[in-house]
């Protein structure tokens, strides 16, 4: 969206607009407030702590879809999806920043890809494969979260 500056008869008009908006809403506010049944529309902090554990929970979703994208199309995406699972139930040891670069122990590990690392974990060895930037950290990483061994295909990666 592009932004334009508001000529004086614009920036006039949408200065009473929201004055009269504010005295609309005022009105709104002390009449409700001198009824004896007006009800208390505050939530609870119960539904506040929901709200934020379905927002985690899209926020990981919406990360994961978007390293699966990444992922090359040989990969499992079935083995990715779990290990991914695994990763973001260990977000302060091993995970992804919003470029794809692996982060670990809550550093951001400059020029390394999760993608390419993930790709190197899930796929089959190939002795022409360059291994990545941070495969030492991730694979200890991995090792430190406790990933369930059988959702790595490279066993390379293991040793």
């Amino acid at each position: 969206m592009s932004k334009r500056r508001l000529s004086e008869s614009e920036e006039s008009d949408a200065v009473s607009s929201e004055e009269e908006t504010e005295s609309d809403t005022s009105s709104v506010h002390s009449d409700s407030s001198d009824s004896d049944t007006s009800s208390d529309s505050t939530e609870s902090p119960e539904s506040d702590s929901v709200d934020s554990e379905s927002d985690d929970e899209a926020e990981n979703e919406m990360d994961m879809n978007h390293m699966l994208h990444q992922l090359s199309k040989k990969t499992p995406k079935n083995l990715a999806r779990d290990l991914l699972h695994s990763l973001m139930t260990s977000k302060d040891i091993l995970y992804w920043n919003s470029w794809g670069e692996m982060v670990r122990n809550e550093q951001r590990v400059p020029g390394t890809s999760m993608a390419a690392l993930l790709n190197i974990a899930l796929l089959p060895y190939k002795p022409k494969a360059k291994e990545p930037k941070g495969m030492n950290d991730f694979v200890e990483g991995l090792a430190e979260i406790g990933v369930n061994k059988k959702l790595i295909q490279n066993k390379k990666v293991l040793k």
